[in-house]
């Protein structure tokens, strides 16, 4: 419907009253920024130095005192995330609000939420680590738990990267742009091995069978009767791998050679092994030394 006159009246005052109180609000800021930014660099060289500590203590081995120096970080970075809106939350309030923001409130913003992620991944990650240490989970929970771990860390830790991504360098002062560059460009590295990790990660479970179950054959080949791909296929054996567990279903006595006979319908061996035998069977199967190209013929 239409705007009442008195409606109109509180806008406007209203409006009046914000365009008054808005100076204020920054006077106050710049009144209180000398403080901040000590504060908050101070909080963030003591996140740096219990980042510096899980880093050391995952080279020891003792992921126990990762877990909490990681965990300390996180804090950390919660409190310098939070301290801002204490301080002046009508600020804060109309910086969040802004379609496009200041290039040093994103700085702030995207780097401390960007500690956080990267401190809780390496708390998680350190605490399964104890937790398989400790023996608490076996079989499918301890795969489970590592594989989910790891993909949660890595959405984690590439979140982080987006964030940083987004942080203009030109926002930072001159003194500063040079390493972040450098860490920014060293960090770029590091996410796409972790990235690689993950799938490793996802891709052991996937072996392990806790999604669904899987039957593996283990070929062992002897390296003295030269093959294309190491060596003569002399024996093998079956084993089914279920919810983490790997159970042994079979291993020929007389190895590869108890498959002879066993084909469906014979196939024509390639031309130089017609001087040994003109069918082609598993035990020389390996002919290529790739073995997709082996296991396809």
């Amino acid at each position: 419907g239409v705007l009442s006159l008195r409606s109109v009246h509180i806008i406007v005052f209203s409006l009046f009253a914000f365009l008054l109180v808005l100076p204020f609000q920054f006077y106050t800021l710049a009144e209180a920024i000398t403080f901040e930014k000590e504060y908050i660099i101070n909080s963030v060289e003591e996140a740096g130095e219990h980042w510096e500590s899980g880093y050391t203590a995952i080279q020891e081995g003792d992921f126990i005192s990762a877990e909490e120096e990681f965990a300390k970080a996180k804090r950390k970075f919660e409190t310098i995330a939070i301290f801002p809106k204490l301080q002046h939350p009508f600020l804060v309030g109309i910086l969040d609000t802004l379609p496009i923001k200041p290039k040093q409130y994103v700085a702030f913003t995207n780097g401390v939420a960007a500690g956080y992620l990267i401190s809780e991944a390496g708390e998680e990650i350190s605490a399964n680590v104890v937790s398989v240490q400790e023996g608490s989970d076996e079989g499918i929970i301890a795969i489970a738990e590592l594989e989910s771990t790891v993909h949660r860390a890595t959405n984690k830790i590439v979140e982080a990267h987006f964030l940083i991504s987004e942080i203009e360098a030109s926002a930072l002062p001159s003194s500063s742009q040079g390493s972040f560059l450098a860490l920014k460009s060293l960090f770029d590295e590091a996410v796409i091995r972790i990235v690689k990790i993950d799938t490793i990660a996802s891709l052991l479970g996937n072996m392990a069978g806790y999604d669904n179950p899987k039957l593996w054959m283990f070929v062992f080949q002897n390296s003295a009767e030269m093959r294309a791909s190491g060596g003569f296929m002399g024996s093998f054996g079956l084993a089914k791998a279920k919810e983490g567990q790997l159970e042994i279903v079979d291993i020929p006595g007389g190895g590869t050679y108890d498959l002879r006979g066993s084909f469906r319908k014979n196939v024509i061996a390639p031309d130089p092994l017609h001087l040994i035998n003109p069918i082609w069977e598993f035990q020389d199967s390996n002919w290529w030394p790739d073995w997709p190209t082996s296991a396809r013929k």
